[in-house]
């Protein structure tokens, strides 16, 4: 009350009790008649003084997140539950807006508040924005080849990072098995977007893959009869009387052999006598080849981690006898030791110990190896071209698996055909496809891949 004099005393009940002072205070909401009366005891009209209720405080705001990415790093926060007039800060109170989303905002802890148009102010909620996030792929990468497998332009989501082999950065991205050693090898594959970085690492198996019909490629063949000596291999070995006998590791040539091919089978050739591993009547022996009886195919075990049955065309397996001999027999198992063996690849040089070879278990695909290819050769003219050129594919045995085909410098296939005839290809490269720069011509067969680098200049 602000009128009444200082002695006089002042009602806030319509005159029901009266006080000196002429404030009221602790009120709930509602009407109050309010009075003044002199000290003589005269009493003024009423006036009516209204409490209204309580605001209601805003609720605790909830929100939406978009989380920062690549390549543009900024987040946004949108709150759901705001009314149209309210306002909201994102900054603890020290600034509002009335719309409810606040964008491009880097990462951080951000403190969000709703005011109402009377100045009521919401609990706090905290809108955590994680620094933007790159997460790359390698697309077209096995997790083993063989050295023989054919060269290929490495894959990467997003584009346009670099490779690494076991750190050595590859060039345009080729990943060429042959050019690897035998063994576990590390693919990096690295992108940068703004300020994001992805690094994608993955563990390729490099296996050894058995070269028919090369003389300098020579094999001990490995087999564990636990009679006659549990520990260690007894290797297959000729001797000057053409028997075929088990003997302990020397590092002899006649313990040496090379594997030939014909029709889909092969001829596994002793690099001592030069004779051939051949049935003879029960008996194994080497001498001159013959088909069938030099006839021999190779079947991977993975039961006992990748041995192999030697199989002779006739159905039957390569047996190792407690005698010291070897037999024919059908096969009785995965487990059967005396018909599992290792290939161990190693020089052809007699006094080549055991120690000093190379340990690489050689590993086959399913089906026996046919017999090499010619070599090919691919001719691409003009080349530096304007988009226009021909190709040329030379010794080429045509097949529904030849297939031709264009990559950037980056692996992206711009253009691909499967080979018909041996006719010349008429080529045309649009600009918008393939601007100016390097490109890879690739010929891929069953059994080879071919390259050639040319150029794009218009």
């Amino acid at each position: 009350m602000t009128n009444k004099a200082a002695l006089d005393s002042a009602s806030f009940d319509n005159g029901l009790t009266y006080q000196l002072s002429n404030v009221k205070s602790g009120l709930a909401p509602g009407t109050y008649i309010v009075l003044i009366k002199t000290v003589s005891g005269c009493s003024s009209l009423s006036a009516s003084a209204t409490i209204n209720a309580v605001p209601t405080v805003p609720a605790t705001p909830l929100f939406t997140l978009i989380q920062s990415t690549c390549p543009i790093p900024s987040g946004t926060i949108t709150v759901t539950n705001k009314a149209t007039l309210d306002s909201v800060s994102f900054n603890n109170g020290v600034s509002y807006q009335i719309s409810n989303g606040k964008g491009g905002l880097t990462a951080g802890t951000y403190i969000v508040k709703i005011k109402t148009t009377i100045g009521c102010i919401s609990n706090t909620s905290s809108a955590v924005l994680l620094p933007a996030t790159l997460t790359g792929t390698i697309n077209n990468l096995d997790t083993a080849y063989f050295q023989s497998d054919p060269t290929f332009i490495l894959g990467g989501t997003p584009t346009g990072g670099e490779f690494r082999i076991d750190g050595n950065l590859t060039v345009a991205s080729i990943f060429s098995p042959l050019l690897l050693s035998v063994g576990n090898h590390i693919i990096t594959y690295k992108v940068v977007q703004a300020t994001c970085t992805s690094t994608i690492t993955r563990q390729v198996k490099i296996k050894f893959a058995l070269i028919p019909s090369d003389p300098n490629q020579c094999y001990k063949i490995e087999n564990y009869v636990p009679i006659l000596n549990p520990l260690s291999p007894i290797l297959i070995a000729g001797t000057s009387v053409n028997n075929v006998v088990q003997q302990s590791s020397t590092g002899a040539l006649a313990q040496k052999w090379t594997f030939e091919t014909v029709s889909g089978f092969y001829r596994i050739k002793n690099k001592a006598s030069l004779s051939y591993l051949r049935v003879n009547g029960a008996n194994i022996v080497q001498g001159t080849f013959a088909s069938p009886a030099a006839e021999w195919t190779l079947e991977q075990n993975s039961t006992l981690g990748g041995t192999f049955n030697i199989k002779h065309r006739s159905g039957n397996y390569l047996t190792a006898n407690t005698n010291g001999t070897y037999q024919l027999a059908p096969l009785t198992g995965t487990l059967a030791l005396n018909q599992n063996f290792n290939l161990r690849l190693t020089n052809c040089i007699a006094t080549s110990p055991l120690m000093s070879e190379t340990p690489s278990t050689v590993e086959l695909r399913a089906k026996p190896l046919s017999i090499v290819e010619k070599q090919l050769s691919v001719e691409l003219y003009p080349n530096p071209s304007k988009g226009l050129f021909m190709i040329q594919v030379n010794d080429l045995n045509v097949n529904n698996n030849t297939q031709l085909s264009i990559y950037s410098v980056i692996g992206n296939k711009i253009w691909s055909k499967k080979l018909s005839s041996t006719d010349p290809i008429s080529v045309t490269l649009e600009e918008h496809a393939a601007p100016n720069g390097l490109y890879i011509l690739v010929l891929k067969t069953p059994t080879q891949t071919i390259e050639k680098r040319f150029i794009i200049q218009r």
